[in-house]
């Protein structure tokens, strides 16, 4: 029965209901495939993404070649919210990094395999289910009600910009936008990915520019000792963020201070930063530096580092030690490690008969502790740099061996609990390094690179993003 007549010779065609929901179920799909990762994953996103209306009008069409490209555009616009989800956690994850990293997916932890294969399915099933829910609709009115909905959505999501607040999203100063309930996710990355593509991607071609670091004086490395002690290790610590709770963040410190009459000295502290990559940190405590421009690792220019405290060092005749548990072509560290004036580099690479650890793929850091302690074997004057990895996100459970630290009694839950525990397990290994005969007279540094990322909600209040934790203590000769 026709829903309005004109005439007795004119009526509007039917509004076939049925049809119209199976439209909009089918563009409901892939918002709430993303919202439920997204919200797996502790990350923000919109609430409806309006760019799946377009794919799934082309696909009302009867036309195979219509139909077929719009799942083409389809599945496109779902990789779009993949790299954007991919960047909240790793902001330097480029096109030309994916390709490189791509097969770390499979020897890496269990948990990226696992999340490769439900974006894979969740892929495939949001683009069969939609193939088939808008099969050969010969039908005007859903077509004309659909363009009505694409219009209403756009009108209340761009124009009026419902917005939400997104304060305590752990990567707000990264994406530093407005977030809403109902916009283009295409469009925001059009304008934000591409303005970070000119700023980076663009310039992976462009040799890496460095400038003085904005907080200069306010860099880790600096509280060293002056002058430089004959043997130092300097650890730069993965995720290890500051706490609000001082109680809670002096127990990661309490089998240190408790070993404190080995020492000279052992303080604690935290500094600001400004950097969310760890490769950020790596030439903000080494070289005083931030990257600007060009990111093109490989290509670092010499007179660029030649301040770096490892060149200086080994120009001081000290013998420069570098390792790290990750491989060695990651953010092209086997390039500028060289060049920062390290002698000697260990990567997983160079160290495949030890154990992996699950939350990121590479040689465990209870692994390497033995190798630190050889360095200080029979060399005068050594200065080791340590850029951990076990405590990288996800901080799995199934790397952590020490549960010395209670996170009820300090309210800290979910992830957050497994960042502190796995921090607290390397601190308390770190603490019977420092007894052994090998590591008399050696400075001991540790501080962060980033805080913790990921984490749930409910706790992100329960650490400052903005700072990372030290300590900084010398072992007695």
């Amino acid at each position: 029965m026709s829903f309005f007549k004109i005439s007795g010779q004119r009526t509007f065609p039917p509004c076939y209901w049925k049809l119209l929901f199976q439209f909009i179920l089918s563009f409901l799909l892939s918002n709430i495939f993303f919202f439920g990762i997204a919200y797996y994953l502790h990350a923000t996103r919109l609430l409806i993404n309006i760019d799946y209306i377009i794919p799934c009008l082309l696909l009302l069409f009867s036309n195979l070649f219509i139909r077929i490209f719009g799942i083409i555009v389809l599945i496109l616009l779902m990789l779009i919210e993949i790299h954007l989800l991919l960047l909240k956690f790793f902001p330097f994850l480029n096109f030309a990094m994916i390709y490189d990293l791509f097969p770390f997916v499979f020897i890496g932890p269990k948990y990226y395999l696992f999340m490769f294969c439900v974006l894979l399915l969740g892929v495939m099933f949001v683009a069969f289910s939609a193939w088939f829910l808008n099969k050969n609709q010969q039908k005007f009115y859903p077509i004309i009600f659909s363009v009505l909905i694409i219009f209403l959505y756009l009108y209340a999501g761009v124009v009026y910009r419902f917005e939400f607040n997104d304060n305590h999203s752990y990567d707000s100063n990264h994406w530093s936008t407005d977030s809403f309930y109902i916009n283009s996710q295409s469009l925001f990355y059009k304008k934000h990915f591409y303005k970070f593509e000119t700023e980076f991607v663009v310039h992976l071609g462009v040799d890496v520019k460095l400038v003085p670091y904005k907080n200069n004086n306010n860099v880790g490395i600096d509280s060293l000792n002056k002058p430089h002690n004959n043997k130092i290790l300097f650890i730069l610590a993965e995720s290890f963020g500051v706490l609000n709770d001082d109680d809670a963040q002096q127990e990661i410190f309490k089998k240190l201070y408790e070993k404190s009459e080995y020492f000279d000295f052992i303080e604690d502290g935290f500094i600001n930063i400004d950097d969310m990559a760890t490769v950020e940190a790596e030439f903000r405590e080494l070289c005083k530096k931030s990257l600007e421009n060009g990111f093109k690792f490989k290509n670092v220019i010499d007179k660029d580092v030649s301040s770096c405290t490892p060149h200086l060092l080994n120009q001081q005749g000290y013998k420069t030690v570098a390792f790290h548990g990750a491989t060695s072509v990651m953010y092209g560290r086997n390039y500028f490690y060289p060049k920062l004036g390290f002698q000697k580099i260990m990567f997983n690479d160079d160290m495949l008969d030890k154990k992996r650890c699950h939350s990121f793929p590479g040689t465990c850091d209870s692994e390497i502790f033995p190798l630190i302690a050889n360095e200080f074997v029979n060399n005068d004057k050594v200065f080791v740099y340590w850029l951990t990895l076990t405590s990288h996100h996800p901080y799995l459970e199934q790397d952590i061996f020490n549960h010395r630290f209670d996170c009820n009694k300090h309210d800290i839950h979910s992830s957050l609990c497994n960042n502190i525990k796995m921090h607290t397990q390397f601190i308390d290994q770190l603490a019977d390094l420092s007894l052994k005969p090998e590591m008399r007279g050696v400075e001991v540094m540790v501080v962060g690179d980033h805080a913790a990322h990921g984490i749930a909600f409910d706790d992100t209040l329960k650490q400052d993003v903005d700072k990372v934790s030290f300590i900084h203590f010398k072992i007695k000769e």
